[in-house]
């Protein structure tokens, strides 16, 4: 088991940019995945 450390994220942004705002999402929630796999998960 190990320690999380939960960081709340906000993004602004201009009403123009939803795919941009889509892509920060996925890069996020890639990430939390990649870190669930490497340090053997399964939360």
């Amino acid at each position: 088991m190990f320690q999380a450390h939960v960081i709340n994220v906000m993004l602004a942004s201009p009403g123009d940019v939803p795919k941009e705002r889509q892509v920060a999402r996925e890069v996020i929630l890639s990430w939390n995945t990649i870190m669930k796999i490497v340090r053997g998960t399964s939360a």
